[in-house]
């Protein structure tokens, strides 16, 4: 078997095990715009949040 498939297959079942088992709801959205315009998030500069129940593969 030819490693990029067998780099494919670790990344595909890796992104499985990291997926909830839910879908996302617009209250999970709007909890994080409310942290952010909150005093609480005053120290956070130039971040990216994703909010995408670990969908996204990130090193």
């Amino acid at each position: 078997m030819q490693l990029s498939l067998v780099l494919v297959r670790l990344w595909r079942s890796a992104t499985l095990l990291r997926l909830r088992d839910r879908l996302g709801q617009s209250k999970n959205i709007a909890a994080m715009v409310c942290f952010t315009a909150s005093p609480l998030s005053d120290f956070m500069t130039g971040t990216t949040i994703r909010i995408d129940g670990s969908a996204t593969p990130t090193v």
